[in-house]
């Protein structure tokens, strides 16, 4: 049976930063809407600790995003060819995706720190900045799926149809339905990663 390694264990990281992120959603819980409530209903809604663990795990899924990133962009540098620029804007891409995470956690440890010690406008603003910050997390998937697309559908590395999906997903980040185009990212991780994992189980060595 082929041994397990870190290295080997590495395109699961995909799987591992999903399921924060999903675990995150799940004990903070949807944010109220800053363009219909007061800033007292915001103050109330930040006043409380779990945004501060929400914010770490957002976070700890930031830093697994840009690891799973390393490992997609070797297995599609390797069907690229050297230099492997396109390969690498998709590592990019991920770097991004997973600096943005980070800077949403920062923001939102921010609020929930500080939430009923400041002025409620203070955080009222850093609601809104949470609720909208989310250009450079676009940008960053964007890339990501157009550079595997592109990889993917000339030199191949992973199933052809997923390069055909990355396309419809990059499309569909840049509209005002942007938000099913994150979640299709996430799931689209999921099968990549697992993929990986199955080809590196594959090709490893018994011992």
């Amino acid at each position: 049976m082929p041994s397990l390694s870190v290295a080997r264990l590495a395109p699961l990281t995909g799987v591992v930063a999903v399921a924060l992120t999903v675990v995150m959603f799940i004990v903070v819980g949807e944010p109220p809407d800053v363009r219909d409530k007061s800033s007292s209903e915001i103050v109330e809604f930040w006043d409380n600790n779990k945004h501060i663990a929400g914010a770490v795990m957002l976070t700890l899924a930031g830093a697994f995003f840009v690891w799973f990133g390393g490992s997609l962009r070797t297995a599609l540098w390797q069907a690229e060819g050297p230099p492997g620029r396109v390969s690498t804007i998709c590592f990019a891409g991920f770097v991004l995706f997973g600096l943005s995470f980070a800077l949403f956690g920062g923001v939102e440890i921010a609020a929930a720190e500080t939430a009923g010690d400041v002025p409620p406008e203070v955080t009222h603003t850093l609601a809104t900045l949470d609720m909208y910050l989310f250009m450079p997390a676009v940008l960053g998937q964007f890339l990501a799926m157009a550079a595997a697309a592109v990889v993917i559908l000339r030199h191949g590395g992973l199933p052809r149809w997923l390069g055909y999906v990355s396309i419809v997903i990059a499309i569909v980040l840049m509209t005002p339905v942007g938000f099913f185009g994150f979640v299709a990212v996430g799931v689209w991780v999921l099968i990549v990663s697992v993929l990986l994992f199955l080809r590196e189980d594959a090709t490893a060595p018994e011992r």
